[in-house]
């Protein structure tokens, strides 16, 4: 009970009151809603004086966000900085990341991350068609055809991998023949899901 009455006393909705920019005490609600829309205005967005944005009633508190563009020199940087081989998933657990690397597989089976994300940014060197992007399978409103996929009933992985891949970390798939989809089958159109729960 001590652990919840603390917490509650950091919860930003808890707060009664608040000192403004010239250090007068703010007291009602909406007063301390703009002072904290303004002070993250000017954390995310700098310190030059712009207009503060104004939105219409369909949008409620929960939807206001202060954002700038990720810049491309961002994202390079923050690469160079990853572990080599290694980025963050939407789940944040560490995936393999293989770059402009050749791989091989047989015919009609893919290489594809069992957890916590994708690799991807390679080319396949035989028509088994490695992904390049996020998630298999594609969907049809993607200009792609969409194909069903079941995990390979291989035990040992039909190719070396290379050094930086470990094998726990993948799993091959093949495609089905016939791209209906077996009972009960998941098919993931455009996002992550784990196929094989």
């Amino acid at each position: 009970m001590a652990r919840i009455r603390e917490r509650k006393t950091r919860d930003i909705n808890q707060i009664k009151c608040i000192k403004d920019g010239v250090d007068r005490l703010l007291v009602r609600d909406e007063e301390i809603k703009d002072r904290w829309r303004e002070y993250f205005d000017k954390l995310f967005n700098g310190e030059e004086e712009g207009p503060i944005l104004e939105l219409d009633d369909s949008f409620d508190d929960n939807n206001r966000r202060f954002v700038r563009r990720i810049q491309k020199t961002e994202i390079e940087e923050a690469l160079k900085r990853m572990k080599s081989g290694k980025a963050m998933g939407p789940d944040a657990r560490p995936a393999k990341l293989v770059k402009n690397c050749e791989m091989s597989a047989p015919e009609t089976t893919i290489l594809y991350p069992n957890r916590g994300g994708n690799i991807h940014t390679f080319r396949a060197v035989t028509p088994c068609a490695l992904f390049d992007i996020l998630s298999p399978p594609y969907s049809a409103e993607d200009g792609r055809h969409c194909s069903y996929y079941r995990k390979s009933p291989l035990k040992e992985l039909p190719v070396a991998l290379p050094s930086e891949v470990d094998s726990s970390e993948v799993v091959w798939l093949e495609e089905l023949e016939d791209h209906q989809p077996p009972e009960g089958f998941v098919v993931a159109r455009g996002s992550d899901l784990d196929l094989f729960n």
